[in-house]
Parts: C-alpha cells; sequence; structure tokens
C-alpha cells in the first residue's frame, strides 16, 4: 500500500468515525427531551412525597397540546390516576383518578398498562358505588328522623317510628361494616398491586 492510499484510507476512516460518533451524540441528545425531563422531574418530586408539585407537573404533561403524542404524556396521564389512588398520599382523591383512568383508556386503548388501568378503574367503580350507595342511605336516616321529629300524635306512633328508625339505623350499621370491609379489601389489593409493580 503506498502513501498516498493509505492518506486516503485513514481519512476515510476519520470520515466515517465522526459520522457515527455525530449519529450517536444526536441519539443521546434525543433522549433528553423537554418533556421526558418535566416527566423526570416530576417522578422525582413523588419519590420524595411531594405529591402536589408532582401532580402538577403530570398534569400540564399531559394536558399540553404540544406533548400530547409523546410517550411523557401517556405516562403523566397514567400518573395522575396513580398518585390518586396512592395510599401514600394524603390528598388522594378517587374521583380524579377515576377521571385520568377512564381519559387514558380512552387515548390509549392498546397500552401495555390498559390491563392495569382497567383493574384500577373497576375497582374505583365499586369503590364509587359504594360511597353513592351509603350518601344515600345517610340522606333517608335523616329524612326518617326529621319525620319522626316532626311526627305528632300518640305515644303508639312515636314509639313505631323510633322503632323503624332503630331497626333502620341497625341496617345501616350492617350496611356500612360491610362497605368498610371492601373497602379494606380493595385498598390491600392496591397495595399488593403496588408492590408487584
Amino acid at each position: 500500500m503506498n502513501k498516498t492510499s493509505g492518506n486516503i484510507a485513514i481519512r476515510i476512516l476519520l470520515a466515517l468515525a465522526f459520522v457515527i460518533a455525530c449519529g450517536c451524540a444526536a441519539s443521546r441528545a434525543s433522549q433528553y427531551t423537554y418533556d421526558r425531563r418535566l416527566l423526570a422531574e416530576a417522578d422525582d418530586h413523588f419519590d420524595k412525597k411531594r405529591y402536589p408539585e408532582a401532580l402538577k407537573i403530570y398534569q400540564d404533561l399531559a394536558s399540553s397540546p404540544a406533548y400530547s403524542q409523546t410517550a411523557s404524556a401517556k405516562q403523566a396521564l397514567y400518573k395522575i390516576g396513580y398518585i390518586n389512588i396512592y395510599y401514600d398520599n394524603p390528598k388522594a382523591d378517587p374521583r380524579a383518578a377515576l377521571d385520568a383512568f377512564n381519559s387514558f383508556r380512552a387515548r390509549y386503548p392498546d397500552d401495555k398498562l390498559i390491563g392495569e388501568v382497567n383493574t384500577l378503574t373497576k375497582i374505583l367503580v365499586v369503590l364509587k358505588g359504594f360511597e353513592d350507595q351509603y350518601d344515600e342511605t345517610s340522606a333517608r336516616i335523616r329524612r326518617l328522623q326529621t319525620k319522626t321529629a316532626m311526627a305528632s300524635g300518640s305515644l303508639d306512633t312515636l314509639l313505631e317510628s323510633i322503632q323503624r328508625c332503630s331497626t333502620e339505623r341497625d341496617s345501616l350499621d350492617m350496611e356500612k361494616s360491610a362497605l368498610l370491609k371492601k373497602i379494606s379489601e380493595l385498598e390491600q389489593t392496591i397495595v399488593k398491586m403496588e408492590k408487584t409493580r
């Protein structure tokens, strides 16, 4: 090999190395997009138990039209639901979690997390049903108590009203115990799911 062909070979190798280095640098640079940085920042807040700060960033990221088609926005939407049922979050809001999971299901029906999202959604729907039933029963008791207090007449009428209230109260206490047991079971299921993640 003569000196000229050796120089050409070295130049080609250097040019090839430069192209490869530029390609690697570009691929590394694309890993650190602004939406990914925001997601990492929100995750850091979550890990440090700063849930309101994490939730704010997740919400901004999930609702931003600029990032609506990114994996970061999808992950943020999932985490909005997750943070609102997280057992350690004192400001958890199951209704907000249900809204977020329903949005996730609508936007990303084929995502790998859809099974988990569907399970959590079902649990939240059951809990909401229990809550609605409890509220309805409590309102019924208040109406019965009001009727009893307003009832006038004989002692027999009053005693009968008191007996109905007592029976209704006992029935509600049983319903309340059953609901509390179901809630406890659901909380244990959520904690188990958390541990398997």
